[in-house]
């Protein structure tokens, strides 16, 4: 919680002030990290300074899978595998804490967070179409699409054994549906309902 003005500020040097999030209100971060609604793993130079940041949200604290998000990685800063460096160290976090899994979700317009979900063993389960605003920015990231919505894709990574979770699923999806779940590995009893 006392980090919370550095984050508000990675978030300016990160995104300008075209990031959809809290992060520009230091007392909404505070918030969140001390009701443990959020947890947050910060890369900090050796004068002090946070030059990196990622988050797990939750819905309640009891959650068994959070959302991980809002990578923020200084634009001079970037290149040095902080993000993956970062996203391992909470999936550690999480998986010694007895959560489930992560979610998190992968802007389309550069892949640098889609590479590095893969690279960790994250699986893509689905895409939202034109999701984010096409007033989000990545400063040092340059890209023709800017000024038009973008996509995201949505990506699971499982880390502990959840319960068996009985589920029907339409026929129409129920092919699609299994092979997310076999990939994921997710343990499922299967019933298939007519449409």
């Amino acid at each position: 919680p006392d980090e919370a003005l550095a984050l508000a500020q990675l978030a300016y040097r990160s995104y300008g002030y075209t990031y959809v999030s809290d992060f520009y209100y230091p007392e909404k971060i505070r918030e969140q990290l001390e009701t443990g609604l959020m947890e947050t793993c910060v890369a900090v130079m050796p004068d002090g300074r946070v030059i990196g940041a990622l988050s797990l949200f939750y819905g309640q604290i009891e959650d068994k899978v959070a959302e991980c998000g809002a990578a923020m990685v200084e634009p001079r800063y970037r290149g040095l595998k902080l993000f993956k460096v970062m996203k391992q160290f909470l999936f550690n976090h999480a998986k010694a804490k007895g959560m489930y899994g992560i979610y998190s979700e992968s802007v389309t317009i550069h892949t640098y967070t889609q590479q590095g979900n893969l690279s960790l063993g994250a699986h893509e389960t689905g895409i939202l179409l034109s999701y984010v605003s096409e007033n989000v920015a990545f400063k040092k990231i340059d890209n023709e699409l800017m000024g038009q919505r973008q996509s995201l894709v949505l990506f699971y990574y499982r880390l502990n054994q959840e319960p068996l979770r009985q589920v029907q699923l339409p026929e129409i999806y129920a092919g699609l549906i299994r092979q997310i779940y076999r990939v994921n590995g997710l343990n499922r009893q299967i019933e298939e309902v007519p449409a």
